[in-house]
């Protein structure tokens, strides 16, 4: 993998983000997963463990905080979630009525997506 530089201006983040809303790329995974990146700075290694147990509440509902143990630091950390990534989390919690497990699976349902795939993905939004 290659290093990225960051994006400055706030045009180019907004470009990032909306790609996979667009009628020609839709998928609401990829968008939850960019949003996820950009809203909360986690490292996708973290990202991609996330479990929808992180995300709900007790009740099933989508919660103010997101907590994360870090992969490479093992620190617990709870992160606040923001209104346009809590409402990403619902909408892709909507349409997948699947909330055991990974948010971010791949093609093995049991397990979280790659990191190849999530650098393919943010990869071709980027472009």
């Amino acid at each position: 993998m290659r290093t990225t530089d960051p994006i400055k201006d706030k045009e180019d983040v907004k470009k990032l983000l909306d790609f996979y809303r667009q009628e020609k790329h839709c998928s609401l995974r990829n968008y939850l997963l960019i949003a996820t990146g950009l809203f909360t700075a986690l490292r996708i290694s973290d990202i991609l463990l996330l479990k929808w147990s992180d995300v709900l509440t007790k009740d099933g509902k989508v919660g103010d905080y997101i907590t994360v143990k870090e992969k490479k630091t093992g620190k617990v950390n709870r992160i606040a979630v923001n209104k346009r990534l809590k409402k990403a989390f619902e909408r892709y919690m909507r349409k997948n009525d699947d909330t055991e497990g990974y948010i971010f699976k791949g093609r093995d349902k049991s397990k979280p997506l790659h990191r190849t795939q999530a650098y393919r993905i943010v990869k071709k939004s980027g472009k």
